[in-house]
C-alpha cells in the first residue's frame, strides 16, 4: 500500500513537470515570436527610413535640376529671343513642376516642423518671385522683339510691362531683361531657395539618422534577450535551438561588430537579417559616397572638374620641384568676353579651356583653376629641356581654340613657364611663372614666356 501510494507521488511529480516544461516551452515560444515580430518591425522602420531618404534625396535633386532649368530656359531666351526656350520654360513650370512637385513632396514630410515648414514657405514665396521676374524678363523681350504675347499662355499675356520700362527702346529692354537674370538679387534668391531646401533635406537626414540608430537599439536589446530565451528552449528542444543559434545569433552578432567597426554587414541569415544588411548596407553607401563626394569637392572646381585652389595647394605639398614645372595661364580678354558674350558663355569658354588643357597634358600633369580664368599646370618629369616640346603644346592648345564651337568665340591663353630646377623652392618658381606670364600679357598675349 505504501509503495503504491509513493508511485502515485512520483507520477504526480512528472506529470506536474511535463507540464510545467509544456507551459515553458509555450511561453518562450510565445516571447520569441513576440520578439522576431518586434525585430521585423524594427527592420521595417530601416526600410522605410532608408526609402525615405532616398526619396529625399531624389526630392531635393529635382528641385535643384527644375530650378536651373528654367533659369537656364529664361536666360536663353533672353540672350537669343528664341521662343522654343519660352515653351521649354512653360513645359517645365506649369506641366513638369520639378521645383513645385519637390518642395511640395518635402513639406508633407516636414508636417509637424515648425521652422522647417517656415523654411519651405519662404522657398515656395521666393519660387514664386524667381518666376515673377523670369515672367517681366519674358514679356520684355516679347514687346522688344515685336511678338504677338496672345500667341503665349495667359500667364504671360497678364504680365504687364511697367510705365517706364515700356518707353525704352528694344534694345534696352532686351538689355534690361538679361541684367534681371543675372542681377545679384535673383542669384541671391536661387541660392537662398537651394539653401533652404538642403536645410530641409539636413532635418529630414538627422531624423532618418536616430530613426535608423533608435532601431539598431532596439534590435541589439531584442537580441539579448532573444539569446536567454533561446537559451532555454534549447535544453527543451534542441535542434530548434541549434537551428535559431545558426540562422539568427551569429550572423546578428557578426552584424553589429561589422556596425560598430562601420563596415557593411555580410548578407546572409535569415530572411529579416538579410534585409537589414542590404538596408544597412545601402545607408552606410550613402553615407560614404556623400563623404567621398564632400572630400572631392572640397579640392575641385565645381565649374571645370579640375582642381581648384585648395587642391592645388595640396599638390604642391607634394611637388618635387626639382624635376618640374609650373605653367600659370589665363585666358587672354576673358572680362571682355564675359561683358560681350555674357558670364553663361564665359562660364560654358572655362570649361572649354579646361577640357583642352586636359586632353593636352599628361594625365599626372594636374590641371588647377586658382582663379577667375586662371590656371595652374603641374609638369612633373620635366626640364629646361623640354622648352620646344611646351612651346609647341601651347601652341596646339590656342589653335585649338581658335576654332569656334557653337555660339562660342575664339579664345586664346598666356602662358608664362619656371622650371623647378632654378630655383630654390616652389614660391620662387610660382612667382617666376607668374612674372613670365605678365610678360606675355603686356605684350602681344597668345603666346609663351619662359621665366630666365
Amino acid at each position: 500500500m505504501e509503495n503504491q501510494t509513493k508511485t502515485a507521488s512520483n507520477e504526480v511529480s512528472l506529470r506536474t513537470l511535463d507540464i510545467a516544461l509544456i507551459v515553458i516551452a509555450v511561453i518562450v515560444t510565445a516571447a520569441l515570436i513576440f520578439i522576431t515580430h518586434k525585430v521585423s518591425n524594427s527592420y521595417a522602420e530601416m526600410k522605410q527610413a532608408t526609402e525615405d531618404y532616398i526619396s529625399w534625396q531624389e526630392s531635393a535633386t529635382d528641385m535643384k535640376l527644375g530650378s536651373a532649368y528654367l533659369t537656364d530656359q529664361a536666360r536663353n531666351f533672353a540672350m537669343t529671343a528664341n521662343v522654343k526656350y519660352l515653351n521649354n520654360y512653360f513645359e517645365e513650370a506649369y506641366v513638369t513642376r520639378r521645383r513645385g512637385n519637390a518642395v511640395a513632396a518635402l513639406r508633407t514630410e516636414l508636417l509637424d516642423d515648425t521652422d522647417a515648414q517656415e523654411l519651405l514657405q519662404t522657398s515656395l514665396s521666393q519660387s514664386t518671385e524667381l518666376m515673377v521676374t523670369e515672367l517681366y524678363t519674358m514679356r520684355l523681350v516679347i514687346d522688344a522683339n515685336g511678338y504677338n504675347v496672345k500667341n503665349y499662355p495667359e500667364t504671360l499675356q497678364h504680365t504687364s510691362i511697367k510705365w517706364l520700362d515700356s518707353l525704352l527702346t528694344p534694345e534696352k529692354k532686351i538689355e534690361l531683361a538679361r541684367s534681371m537674370l543675372y542681377e545679384d538679387e535673383y542669384i541671391e534668391k536661387k541660392a537662398q531657395i537651394d539653401d533652404n531646401v538642403q536645410t530641409c533635406i539636413d532635418m529630414l537626414v538627422q531624423k532618418t539618422a536616430e530613426r535608423q540608430q533608435n532601431a539598431i537599439e532596439e534590435a541589439r536589446y531584442l537580441l539579448t534577450t532573444h539569446s536567454l530565451l533561446v537559451g532555454l528552449l534549447f535544453a527543451l528542444i534542441a535542434a530548434t535551438a541549434m537551428l535559431t543559434a545558426f540562422l539568427m545569433i551569429r550572423p546578428l552578432y557578426r552584424a553589429i561588430g561589422n556596425i560598430n567597426a562601420n563596415k557593411p554587414i555580410s548578407v546572409g541569415g535569415a530572411r529579416e537579417l538579410r534585409f537589414l544588411a542590404r538596408a544597412y548596407n545601402s545607408v552606410l553607401a550613402a553615407t560614404q559616397q556623400r563623404t567621398k563626394q564632400l572630400a572631392y569637392d572640397a579640392t575641385h572646381d565645381k565649374l571645370t572638374g579640375v582642381y581648384n585652389r585648395n587642391g592645388y595647394e595640396a599638390l604642391r605639398e607634394q611637388m618635387d620641384y626639382a624635376s618640374s614645372a609650373i605653367l600659370i595661364l589665363d585666358i587672354d580678354e576673358f572680362k571682355k568676353i564675359n561683358d560681350t558674350y555674357g558670364h553663361d558663355a564665359g562660364d560654358r569658354i572655362l570649361s572649354r579651356v579646361s577640357s583642352v588643357l586636359a586632353l593636352s597634358f599628361r594625365a599626372d600633369d594636374p590641371i588647377c583653376r586658382i582663379g577667375g580664368d586662371e590656371f595652374v599646370v603641374l609638369m612633373s618629369n620635366t626640364g629646361l629641356r623640354h622648352k620646344t616640346l611646351i612651346r609647341k603644346k601651347i601652341q596646339q592648345i590656342n589653335d585649338t581654340l581658335q576654332m569656334p564651337i557653337g555660339d562660342l568665340p575664339p579664345v586664346s591663353i598666356s602662358v608664362g613657364v619656371a622650371f623647378g630646377e632654378s630655383y630654390t623652392d616652389g614660391d620662387d618658381c610660382f612667382k617666376a611663372a607668374d612674372e613670365a606670364l605678365y610678360t606675355v600679357k603686356n605684350g602681344d598675349r597668345r603666346g609663351v614666356c619662359f621665366a630666365s
